[in-house]
């Protein structure tokens, strides 16, 4: 057949190729469409960078709240009942025990002069610590046990960069005291628990906090707070309906002034822990004296329960303003050897 006449016959059944206007809108089109899929995976990858940097940002933080709220759980005060005589020389049957739980503000119960430490915890917990390899197979162990904020500069660096004073960085940490139990202090002789002084300064704790017994848990952690509560359906004395134990965040189970709480463990303790990420603690002051975050002096939060939530507002409204990426962890954390009674 001849092309000519087959060319001829084409164009005369109507077939035809697309026109550069129609191509023009067709290639619109599609590049508007491409943009939008751009325009979302964008998004979503923004997101998930987003969600993994965050996540990857607090895993320390998070595996020291993991700690802390794991090892309040097991404090323990091996309470019995005894015979013992009150202040007024009258014999009564009471509840006894050598051990103590107490929380509160970091600097009544360290006497120390930097303010933005807000809480500290110190208790005893069968946590199963020796250096001694006889015992490693005792895994219920007690140990004296604790968790404060520390400022400073950097731990453990290597005598080189010491000398040279190189990437000295004063930040927060989260400390803890971890006394193995064949040093244990508690049971010294020279305790004298009739002694308020000496149980919130010079007691147990503070003796136990040598470098061989104080480490760091995780670093950027620029508040604690540990608040003991009773149950919802509880009340306590003349705080009725106020769901406290502490209405100035102490709780000290050696205080027989309080005889409802003498040598007992607070059935639930809330701990609130707030940590800032690495880049954000990077751009804050390299200085010797905490920097100022912005909020309200820290020496003044988490001292009224009444203003609680209202503290920790202040200070998550601080990070906002200076644009630091932080993270609040927050949780009710039932003690299982609190025989809670009245």
């Amino acid at each position: 057949m001849d092309s000519k006449k087959t060319c001829k016959r084409c164009l005369a059944s109507g077939g035809k190729g697309f026109s550069i206007l129609e191509m023009l809108v067709s290639t619109a089109i599609l590049a508007v469409l491409m943009g939008l899929l751009f325009t979302v995976l964008n998004s979503g990858t923004k997101l998930w960078t987003t969600g993994t940097s965050k996540i990857q940002a607090f895993q320390e933080a998070r595996a020291a709240y993991e700690v802390i709220t794991r090892k309040i759980g097991q404090a323990t005060l091996n309470v019995y009942w005894d015979y013992d005589t009150n202040a007024s020389g009258e014999l009564g049957y009471k509840r006894q025990s050598e051990l103590q739980f107490l929380s509160g503000p970091t600097s009544d119960l360290l006497k120390s002069s930097v303010t933005n430490q807000t809480h500290a915890v110190f208790f005893t917990a069968p946590l199963g610590y020796t250096t001694n390899a006889s015992y490693n197979q005792l895994r219920s162990l007690l140990n004296a046990s604790g968790f404060f904020l520390e400022y400073g500069p950097d731990e453990n660096r290597p005598q080189f960069v010491v000398d040279r004073k190189l990437d000295e960085r004063n930040r927060w940490r989260l400390k803890e005291l971890w006394q193995p139990t064949e040093n244990l202090s508690i049971y010294t002789n020279n305790i004298n628990w009739t002694n308020a002084i000496n149980y919130r300064s010079d007691g147990w704790f503070t003796s136990a906090l040598t470098t061989a017994n104080k480490a760091t848990v995780a670093e950027n952690i620029i508040a604690l707070a540990i608040r003991p509560r009773l149950p919802e359906k509880e009340d306590f004395g003349n705080i009725k309906g106020t769901n406290l134990l502490s209405p100035s965040f102490v709780y000290n189970s050696k205080d027989a002034s309080m005889s409802n709480t003498f040598n007992q463990l607070p059935p639930l303790v809330q701990v609130v822990m707030v940590a800032i990420d690495e880049r954000s603690a990077l751009r804050l002051p390299n200085q010797s004296t905490p920097p100022n975050l912005g909020a309200a002096d820290f020496s003044k939060l988490f001292t009224e329960p009444d203003k609680f939530d209202q503290d920790l507002k202040t200070i998550e409204e601080a990070l906002i303003l200076q644009n630091i990426t932080y993270q609040v962890f927050n949780s009710m954390v039932p003690i299982e050897g609190a025989k809670w009674s009245r």
